[in-house]
């Protein structure tokens, strides 16, 4: 709370209130849950508020990271959405390997559900949503969106950001994380 408070001056007490329960949710439920079921879990209270290591907070900065480029691209009056048409009119040079690499991550979480469910292994879905995490921060440096002036590649790297957003709720769902609009 005292964090927040820092780095947000203007935040409002009740919404200062919701996000550092937010933050500590799933900074506690991912500590728990990333671990093997077989490990002794040493809660380390910095390690699991980290926002930039393999923590809840790190799962929530992402998707914020991606709701930040929708409401810019928005603000800019640029399109936050693609519909199936402009999607199947891309060409597949403007895909680069990282970005469907994202989506096939993306794509692979029935799997990993069904798996974490036939072993009782939920530390499966943190690790999976910890790389989607991963892939994404990367994905962000080297494809900028908004600045991007090529339209087509624009739409590939929004439509990875889209599909990278819904994979992540899906698996941040599943584990009793909140997405919060912004930290």
């Amino acid at each position: 709370r005292e964090e927040i408070a820092t780095r947000n001056r203007d935040l409002p007490e009740a919404e200062l209130e919701q996000l550092s329960r937010q933050i500590a949710t799933a900074a506690l439920r991912f500590f728990m849950v990333k671990a093997t079921t077989n490990r002794v879990i040493a809660f380390d209270l910095d390690e699991a508020l980290n926002f930039e290591g393999e923590s809840g907070p790190y799962l929530q900065y992402s998707a914020v990271r991606a709701l930040n480029i929708k409401r810019r691209l928005a603000e800019a009056g640029l399109p936050t959405e693609i519909d199936a048409d402009s999607l199947s009119a891309l060409s597949a040079d403007v895909w680069a390997d990282d970005l469907w690499d994202l989506v096939l991550s993306v794509a692979l979480i029935p799997q990993r559900v069904e798996m974490a469910g036939e072993t009782l292994e939920l530390s499966i879905l943190a690790r999976h949503a910890l790389e989607l995490a991963q892939k994404f921060h990367a994905i962000y440096h080297r494809h900028p969106i908004l600045q991007e002036t090529d339209e087509a590649l624009r739409t590939a790297r929004l439509a990875a950001t889209l599909v990278f957003l819904r994979g992540l709720g899906a698996l941040t769902d599943l584990l009793g994380i909140p997405l919060p609009e912004k930290m």
